[in-house]
């Protein structure tokens, strides 16, 4: 049993909340896909309606609730009816749902380890973790999806704490979490295993298709929704406002080359805005000089209609030459590719993972050569990156810490399942779950081309749990067998040896 201390979890709580709500008021933000929340809020709010229309106009063409399921549109709308429309508020509420989950996930992991240490130091860990830090400030889905994973996770670690699979929990957490983002979906893999470990068969399926019930539920009354709106069955999550649909064609000629999500900007989001100026292939984007020749005169082509919608003659070219290449190097399409995009994900020097964007912290002068230059580290060198530091010490603090993060994450869980394997664990299990939700996230979001690392930050808080729980539950299990030489040489004072 866990001793009653409530101070020493008041600080943790602290931990989590105070550098949190700080960057809430310091440094709060709305780009990118927030517009596309933001709206669709704006018509839930005023017009009654889940739709990508101008809120303020008459048309409001219905929509599977913008470029994920309405979840965190209905959040934020539901916020501002109760406060009105500021998203201050909104960023609040994300503050402390946040930390609330993680301190769970936190509190789970003591609880089932029997050590207040090991929900300590992982609580710790978890409300400074530089990769998660940083999200309640943005208007974006990261903040409810990190608090779904980890509540999920935290469900799952009481049901192995239990040896009883929590279906409620379970089922409400999916279905909550794949509302906000439909890409959750991906935790339906570590419920799954730790139902077949928890469960003998037949009552593991049983349970199973009691969690799949209560998430088809909301989904199947969501889905009836939209095709009476005259949607599609599977939702369409590339119609514009208007309701038209991104060119395909040309979507499958940028995944053949594309690799980082810097890319994005030189050919993905001038298509998305109509910019065709903006769309510059690199050298790597053809097989040959016929098919450059052919899409430089189709770019130029499409400059002339700044604005308007490609054409389908043109967008069908693209689509060509996109199986052309894929005909012509299968390996390096559907192998390679996507083992440099899942490199791309989780070892992005760049990224700043929802803490403050380098214009933020340099400020607007020196911004455009700093920011050009970390998003081209990986083609100038590490030399580039040595001399960048040395002029902007500040993002090193940041992008430094993340970058350190992840790579000590992947490093640790590695060895750790090399380990499991070799010898089980009562631990294992959350290293493998953690472990699997992390993986299928990598790998889905490789092949589908869409390489930024903010769509992994929802497995740093249960694979940092996974790590720490394995690690200080194998140190406390064996250092009554550690020679007392080198117990008394590096003198750790974490368990204390008994005499």
């Amino acid at each position: 049993m866990i001793r009653a201390q409530p101070i020493p979890w008041l600080i943790i709580a602290l931990l989590f909340l105070l550098p949190r709500f700080a960057f809430v008021f310091a440094y709060p933000i709305a780009i990118g896909d927030a517009s596309v929340y933001l709206e669709v809020a704006r018509n839930i709010l005023h017009n009654g309606c889940t739709s990508l229309s101008p809120s303020t106009g008459e048309l409001c063409v219905p929509h599977w609730g913008g470029n994920q399921l309405p979840g965190y549109p209905a959040f934020i709308a539901g916020i501002w009816g109760i406060f009105g429309e500021t998203n201050t508020a909104v960023r609040i509420v994300q503050v402390l749902l946040s930390s609330a989950a993680l301190f769970y996930l936190a509190w789970t992991s003591a609880v089932w380890s029997k050590s207040r240490t090991v929900g300590l130091i992982l609580g710790t860990v978890l409300a400074l973790s530089p990769t998660t830090l940083g999200w309640p400030r943005h208007m974006f889905t990261e903040s409810l999806a990190i608090a779904g994973a980890a509540f999920v996770f935290a469900e799952i670690i009481r049901s192995l704490a239990e040896k009883n699979l929590r279906v409620l929990p379970l089922g409400l957490g999916l279905a909550a979490a794949i509302f906000v983002r439909i890409d959750l979906l991906s935790l339906c893999v570590p419920v799954a295993l730790a139902g077949l470990i928890i469960e003998r068969p037949g009552k593991a399926i049983a349970k199973g298709l009691v969690i799949a019930a209560i998430i088809a539920l909301p989904i199947s009354a969501w889905t009836l929704r939209s095709v009476a709106a005259g949607l599609p069955i599977v939702p369409d999550l590339t119609i514009t406002a208007k309701g038209e649909r991104f060119p395909a064609g040309f979507m499958a000629w940028g995944k053949t080359w594309a690799v980082d999500q810097y890319q994005l900007g030189i050919w993905m989001y001038p298509m998305m805005h109509r910019r065709y100026a903006g769309i510059v292939p690199p050298p790597e984007a053809f097989d040959d000089a016929e098919q450059e020749n052919l899409v430089r005169a189709m770019l130029h082509q499409l400059k002339t209609i700044e604005g308007q919608e490609m054409p389908i003659d043109i967008d069908a070219a693209f689509g060509k030459i996109a199986r052309a290449r894929i005909a012509n190097n299968p390996m390096e399409q559907w192998l390679v590719l996507p083992l440099k995009r899942m490199l791309a994900i989780w070892v992005n020097p760049a990224s700043s993972t929802g803490l403050p964007l380098s214009e933020e912290i340099i400020g607007p002068t020196d911004i455009e050569d700093a920011s050009r230059q970390f998003k081209m580290l990986s083609r100038e060198g590490f030399s580039e990156m040595i001399n960048l530091i040395v002029k902007y010490p500040e993002l090193l603090l940041y992008k430094g810490a993340s970058l350190a993060e992840r790579l000590i994450i992947a490093l640790t869980a590695i060895a750790l399942l090399v380990g499991a394997v070799i010898r089980r664990s009562p631990w294992s299990i959350l290293l493998f779950g953690a472990a699997s939700f992390a993986a299928v996230r990598l790998v889905a979001f490789a092949y589908l081309g869409v390489p930024s690392t903010r769509y992994i930050v929802e497995a740093i808080p249960p694979l940092e749990a996974a790590i720490i729980v394995s690690l200080l539950m194998w140190w406390k299990t064996h250092r009554h067998t550690t020679p007392p030489a080198f117990r008394h040489r590096f003198r750790f004072r974490l368990f204390k040896p008994k005499n």
